[in-house]
């Protein structure tokens, strides 16, 4: 079976249906006026044209009466929906016992799996990302690392494994390429000008198993719903196993996390709070469009940068296996936009197509909320053959790229993740202008750091310009403890330990001796005499960066600039 559109078909010509409906309608009329006589036999044959009219697709469009059939079916289903509940919340539940060490590809675990089982659907999330940091290699037309990309074929081999075949597996990828609307923001976006950086990615495998699928692997684990839940636990374990031997770092989600992802996803609101629109679902000020995807342009679509500067972008591809045992694959896209602060999507990507009137559930359908995906049954579909042959073209990046660095020697821009879950500490072997440089950029791109220094003066005016005290501020300060950091920053003072996923960053003299710097960690070493020239320590990796700055970003943090750089590249270097 090859790429099928199954909804949005244009049709030139009317349909074998719709022919028959005009017929009947007119031959309804015409019977009218052959038994009415002549003024409102006229009037009734009038009327069975019109709406005869009405069902006649015009320019390839909808008909009339097609609309407002859609209309009403969106009206009807919106409002059964608010007085629907909520989406069940997840619980955990305990594993074998058995733990992964600590390893390259394997994150600490909690000895519990998150589990939502709503209608007769089980889900269970996975959190995917690099197992180690790297440094990516950007340009305008495209971007480069040794991360290795999600194995989307190995993904679609555990749909159906050993004794558990599972309803769908789901893989949401959410990127974001700065952080919020703030001054800092909008100063790194025109920094990044034409540059394709998603710094964040959120990724995540939703796996869905139908319990009436399997009734001989949960009858070997007990029976019932612990027989039930047990068999979810492992073939989650199993697929997070495949995800660690290709080289990335899988760990399965507890209740809280699954909780924190989806309100994530969510831009901190609540599905059950949203209001749907025709063209959009809403929460607050935040507005969220979705289109389906034509899986023929889903490779051109991720290697582009789309129009626009909205909040976030979310893909959602879904596998599963149809009524003939062939695998399927849908796409979604989604935007999330702040419209007020001019956080929009100017263009959808190549092949994308809006998927009005059911704006709620394309939404749903990328969270880890719902049992079934209502939505599939509207979206273009490659299956079988010609589905492997796709997921074995596309590269489905499972981190972001980072934080701008500088230009290495052929004039690329380098970047790295220089705080995350997945970054411990990083070390800053040079001047204070290097250290504001790059915390500037980390607060562009969502960070929220507190400083611990001696020497508060030379940060005094980064943190007036940022002007908010919960995203950047002092730890002597009452605002400075406020923060919920992400970043804690050491300058001048001895570091002390930071809680399970902070970042430490540690402010080091060029002429002392980095002492207390954890395994894993991201080492910048900037040249005595050159000081816009660097090198990046990264896990196996060290490459020679000039850092670069425009003007404006310059004037921000209270330095001189003495080039502008349009985009990064080494002729066009401003010294810090």
């Amino acid at each position: 079976m090859g790429i099928g559109t199954k909804h949005r078909t244009p049709a030139r010509l009317p349909g074998l249906a719709t022919l028959v409906g005009i017929e009947v309608l007119l031959a309804v009329g015409l019977v009218g006026w052959w038994f009415s006589g002549a003024r409102s036999g006229i009037a009734a044959l009038g009327v069975a044209v019109l709406a005869a009219l009405t069902l006649i697709p015009i320019a390839g469009r909808t008909s009339l009466s097609g609309r407002l059939i859609r209309r009403g079916g969106f009206l009807v289903s919106r409002a059964r929906r608010r007085s629907a509940g909520s989406a069940p919340a997840p619980f955990d539940v305990p594993t074998s016992g058995r733990h992964h060490g600590h390893s390259p590809t394997s994150h600490a675990e909690t000895g519990v799996v998150g589990v939502r089982w709503t209608g007769d659907m089980l889900i269970t999330v996975l959190r995917v990302s690099p197992a180690r940091t790297a440094p990516t290699f950007l340009s305008p037309f495209g971007s480069e690392t040794t991360d290795p990309p999600l194995p989307l074929t190995t993904l679609a081999e555990c749909i159906d494994p050993y004794d558990i075949p599972l309803a769908s597996i789901d893989i949401i990828v959410q990127g974001i390429r700065v952080g919020g609307t703030g001054p800092a923001a909008a100063i790194y976006e025109r920094t990044l000008g034409p540059l394709p950086a998603t710094t964040h990615r959120d990724t995540l495998v939703i796996l869905r198993l139908d319990p009436r699928r399997c009734p001989n692997a949960i009858a070997r684990r007990g029976g019932g719903a612990t027989g039930a839940l047990r068999t979810a636990t492992i073939t989650t374990q199993r697929v997070a196993r495949r995800l660690r031997e290709c080289g990335l770092a899988a760990t399965p989600l507890d209740a809280v996390g699954i909780d924190a992802v989806t309100t994530r996803l969510l831009q901190g609101a609540r599905l059950d709070a949203t209001h749907e629109d025709w063209s959009h679902v809403s929460a607050g000020r935040v507005r969220f469009r979705t289109a389906s995807l034509d899986p023929r342009k889903l490779s051109r679509a991720l290697e582009r940068q789309w129009g626009g500067t909205p909040l976030s972008t979310t893909l959602t591809l879904s596998l599963s296996h149809g009524p003939a045992g062939d695998l399927e694959v849908r796409a979604l896209v989604r935007v999330d936009e702040l419209p007020d602060a001019g956080c929009v999507a100017t263009a959808w990507p190549h092949g994308a197509e809006p998927l009005d009137g059911r704006q709620f559930d394309a939404l749903a359908a990328s969270l880890p909320t719902t049992g079934a995906n209502r939505i599939h049954r509207h979206l273009p579909v490659a299956a079988g053959t010609e589905a492997f042959a796709l997921l074995d073209t596309l590269r489905v990046e499972s981190g972001g790229c980072g934080q701008l660095i500088g230009a290495d020697h052929t004039g690329r821009a380098v970047t790295a993740r220089l705080f995350g879950t997945d970054v411990p500490e990083v070390a800053l072997i040079g001047t204070t202008a290097l250290a504001t440089q790059v915390v500037l950029r980390i607060v562009a791109t969502g960070g929220r750091v507190v400083l611990h220094t001696s020497r508060p003066d030379r940060w005094q005016h980064l943190v007036d310009a940022i002007g908010d005290r919960h995203v950047l501020g002092f730890a002597d300060d009452r605002s400075g403890r406020d923060i919920d950091a992400r970043v804690q920053l050491f300058d001048g003072v001895a570091p002390c330990a930071v809680a399970n996923g902070v970042t430490r960053i540690l402010v080091v003299p060029q002429d002392q001796e980095v002492d207390d710097v954890r395994t894993g960690a991201i080492v910048f070493r900037q040249h005595r005499t050159r000081a816009h020239q660097l090198t990046l320590e990264t896990s196996g990796d060290r490459v020679g960066v000039t850092m670069v700055s425009t003007p404006e970003e310059s004037g921000f943090i209270g330095q001189r600039s003495r080039q502008p750089s349009a985009y990064p590249a080494p002729q066009t270097v401003a010294t810090t």
